[in-house]
This record gives structure tokens, C-alpha cells and sequence, in this order.
């Protein structure tokens, strides 16, 4: 849209009522913005004020609510329009379940993964902590992908779902395995064993705390860069930040 447009407030009143996704909305503004503008100008050539030419361009447009549910109903995505259908309680465990599909695949090959499962008790108890905190914020990070760009719901409060929480716990996750690692060093140097067979086992003992650094890390690293892709995400729809920077 322009932002020199005569309705610019007009639209973006519309912008924030429209229930239907980017970046349709947006194309849609910017063919009404034109349609608008043409109607405005054809009017000042009548002679018409400007505010009267405003005025006219709007009722003949005729934006009413009746319009706004059409466009609505019309752009909608037929997931999103069948979830509205039901009870909001039951669309939040649906959202739910669908976030946490993926993450409970990810358990499940760990389970299967004999490997895995060895590299995980490397780790230690503090192992636990890193995963639980790291799957929280890969599974908030999800969450944002399975609303915006699998039901495209747009709308203001599920924007504001963008929120940098996943980096604290990418953060967080991060630090504990530094936490868990440095600990159980502490733990391996304070027991150093002496005999015939210690250099054995200190490799053993100075390999196995590094599966909490190593856990820690990744999960990190794949929810900052989950979290960078879903931002490009939604400026690649031509989301705009104000809509869920400000209020609305």
C-alpha cells in the first residue's frame, strides 16, 4: 500500500478487521488502495472537495462488515475455516497435538536408536535437563510454524506469538550443557584414577561429559535457526512488523 495514500488509515483499520492470511491480505489492501484512489480522483474531477471525493470513493466501495466476511470467507485456507468451526478448547489440542507430532518422532527414534540412547546416558542426569529445555523451545518454534504458515492465521494474537522466548531457551539450553559438562570434568578430575589402566579410562571419562556440550549446542543452534527462518518467513509474506509490534 502507499503510504502516501489518501485512505492509508482507512485501510489499515481494514487491514488489522481482515481475517485472511499474507500475503493475500496484503495484495488484496493494495488492489482496494487502487480502486480507491481511482474512485477519488474521478470524483475530484467532478469537482468535488477532497473530504466530499473521500467520502464518496468509501461508499462506493462499500466496505461494511457483510463485505469483510466475504473477502474473508473467500481467501481464507479451507483448514483454517474448518478449525474456526469447532469449540475453541478443542482447537487448541489440535494445534497441540500437530506442533508436537514432529518432536514425538524425534523421541521415538531415540527410543529405537540404541546409540542414541548410549550418547544420551553419557551425558549424565544433567542430559535430561538439556533436552527437556531444548525440545520447549524447538516445540514453541514449531508451534509458530504449524499457525502461520500451515493454518495461516494471521491474525493479531497469533502474531504476537513472535516473541524472542525460543532464544532465552536456546540460550538457557545452551549454558546447562556448559553447566553439565563443566561439572562432570570436576567430578572426573577430582576422581582421577592411578593404576595400570588409567589412561584408559580417562579417555573414556573426558569423552562422555562432552554429549551434554554436544546436545546443548545442537538443540540451541537448530531453535535460533528455526526462529531466523520463521522472521524471514513472514517477511517473505510481506508480513508487517507493526502488526505484531503495536497494538492493535
Amino acid at each position: 500500500m502507499n503510504p502516501d495514500s489518501v485512505f492509508r488509515d482507512d485501510l489499515d483499520r481494514l487491514e488489522r478487521r481482515l481475517a485472511v492470511p499474507y500475503p493475500d491480505r496484503a495484495l488484496l489492501v493494495e488492489e482496494l488502495d487502487a480502486d480507491l484512489n481511482e474512485a477519488y480522483r474521478e470524483a475530484c474531477k467532478r469537482g468535488l472537495s477532497r473530504d466530499a471525493a473521500r467520502r464518496e470513493a468509501l461508499q462506493a466501495l462499500a466496505l461494511d462488515e457483510s463485505a469483510v466476511r466475504n473477502l474473508e470467507s473467500l481467501h481464507s485456507p479451507a483448514v483454517l475455516r474448518a478449525l474456526n468451526r469447532l469449540p475453541r478448547p478443542a482447537r487448541q489440542w489440535l494445534e497441540s497435538i500437530a506442533t508436537a507430532a514432529p518432536l514425538a518422532a524425534a523421541v521415538g527414534f531415540v527410543i529405537v536408536e540404541v546409540p542414541v540412547n548410549t550418547f544420551i546416558r553419557d551425558g549424565g542426569d544433567s542430559m535430561t535437563l538439556v533436552i527437556l529445555l531444548g525440545s520447549l523451545g524447538l516445540f514453541l518454534e514449531l508451534q509458530r510454524f504449524f499457525v502461520w504458515f500451515v493454518l495461516r492465521d494471521h491474525s493479531v494474537p497469533a502474531l504476537r506469538k513472535n516473541t524472542t522466548t525460543p532464544l532465552y531457551l536456546a540460550a538457557a539450553t545452551f549454558l546447562l550443557g556448559v553447566l553439565g559438562t563443566t561439572l562432570r570434568y570436576y567430578e572426573v578430575l577430582a576422581r582421577y584414577p592411578f593404576g595400570t589402566n588409567a589412561p584408559e579410562i580417562m579417555r573414556r571419562s573426558l569423552r562422555e561429559p562432552l554429549a551434554n556440550m554436544i546436545m546443548a549446542s545442537s538443540l540451541a543452534a537448530l531453535t535460533v535457526l528455526v526462529h531466523g527462518a520463521l522472521s524471514v518467513g513472514l517477511r517473505a509474506i510481506r508480513v508487517p512488523e507493526a502488526k505484531y509490534r503495536d497494538d492493535p
